[in-house]
This record gives structure tokens, sequence and C-alpha cells, in this order.
């Protein structure tokens, strides 16, 4: 628990890539223009905003990342896998799954390459990026 807790803040994380990602998009605190505009709007205002901030990520960083992916309902890993190829940020809720542990586990078991950003029984954020590493991080977001 401790451990997740300093990984939320950036502490401990040592790839370049996942320290800018989680300070930068996961945990960004600044408002963005469009904010105004998804506030009004009923819904998980958190869940719009994230999204959002991903959504401006994979568009500033078009060279590298081929699109993003937001999976509010998934039926199943094969579903994901054949949805999502590499080189994608994929949004996933797990509010909506039963078995969340053992949805992830097989989630990041079947992940080749890249990085995972999990929120313990939330959300999770896949990096499936061909030139990182393969890495998984606890943290809340």
């Amino acid at each position: 628990m401790l451990k997740q807790f300093r990984t939320t803040f950036g502490f401990g994380v040592h790839s370049p890539f996942a320290y800018d990602f989680i300070k930068s998009v996961l945990r960004e605190k600044l408002a963005y223009y469009a904010y105004d505009e998804m506030d009004c709007e009923a819904g998980a205002i958190h869940e719009k905003r994230l999204i959002y901030r991903l959504g401006l990520y994979v568009e500033n960083n078009r060279d590298k990342i081929a699109g993003l992916a937001v999976i509010d309902n998934p039926k199943s890993l094969k579903n994901i896998w054949s949805t999502v190829s590499s080189n994608h940020i994929v949004y996933i809720n797990l509010k909506k799954i039963e078995n969340k542990k053992l949805f992830l586990q097989n989630l990041l078991e079947n992940q080749k390459h890249g990085m995972s950003f999990t929120n313990p029984g939330k959300r999770v954020v896949l990096a499936t990026l061909d030139y990182l590493p393969r890495q998984d991080y606890r943290l809340l977001f």
C-alpha cells in the first residue's frame, strides 16, 4: 500500500515515459479548456476528464502512438486483444467486471510489451507501445 501511494505521486518511478505519463496525464490537476463543457454534462466527471487527457496525449504523440481505445464494458480478454493492436493507449473501466482480480491477472499476463497503470478496482490504462519494456504500476488516479 505504501509503494502504491508513493508511485501515485511519481516517487520510485525510474522510466521517463512512465513518470511523465503519471504526472502529466493520469494525475494532472490543472484545468483544461474543455472541462467547462464536460462538467455541464451528466456522468462521471473524473472519468471524462481522464479520457480527454488521454486523447490529448495520443494526439500530441501521433508519431509514436497509433490511437486511443476506450473500453467501457469489456466482454472478454479476446475482445480486448483482438480490438487493440500494438502502439495504442487503452483505457479499461473495471467497474462493471465481477471478478476484477482474475480479469486483471489475465489481462496483464497477455500483455506482451508496454506498461500498465492500474487503479485497483476502478480502471486500467495500458500503453501497448513496442519500444517500452514490460512494467506494471499500481497507483491512484
